[in-house]
């Protein structure tokens, strides 16, 4: 059910921001797909994804999190693996290399479960992000919020887990 709800409150306020003035509809709706597909690309970049996945996640990203039973990782991630072709013998490591970050970015199927997982949280952050937006935007809410209410929204864990990954990546640990 709460799947449900999301689309729908996404959906009536940019259909609000329409009604009330064309021009916060159109700024609504131009917000929604920038912040989605940004950070959706962002994060598949981040994770080495192909250039094809990224082009996938940032243009799937704007529909797909619209719709519970789709995610922009999952495009993203099956391009990747389209292009960069897991073997079997990369399947076989997986309980090796998990372990040690350089093999695990130079196995082919973690990778593209990586992209996965990192394209949906650019997913997931994109519509926190453009909500946040469209909210303000709209003037349901009379009160100013500051980016710090805004900060404080995120995960902890997701920021701590992309640095640490990044760290991770580039002193090759």
């Amino acid at each position: 059910m709460f799947a449900k709800i999301i689309p729908i409150a996404i959906f009536l306020l940019i259909a609000y921001g329409f009604i009330s003035k064309y021009q916060t509809g159109l700024q609504q709706l131009k917000s929604w797909v920038l912040w989605n597909s940004v950070l959706a690309g962002f994060f598949t970049a981040a994770m080495s994804g192909h250039p094809f996945s990224i082009l996938t996640a940032f243009i799937s990203v704007p529909i797909t999190s619209l719709n519970s039973f789709l995610a922009c990782g999952w495009f993203a991630g099956l391009t990747d693996a389209l292009i960069i072709k897991p073997t079997v013998d990369d399947i076989n490591r997986v309980p090796d290399d998990i372990f040690h970050i350089k093999r695990f970015f130079r196995n082919c199927f973690l990778k593209a479960m990586v992209i996965v997982i990192f394209a949906n949280i650019g997913s997931s952050l994109g519509t926190l992000t453009a909500t946040y937006f469209g909210i303000l935007n709209s003037g349901i809410i009379a009160k100013e919020i500051s980016l710090h209410d805004i900060i404080s929204s995120f995960s902890i864990f997701t920021v701590t887990t992309i640095v640490g990954i990044l760290l991770f990546r580039k002193y090759e640990l």
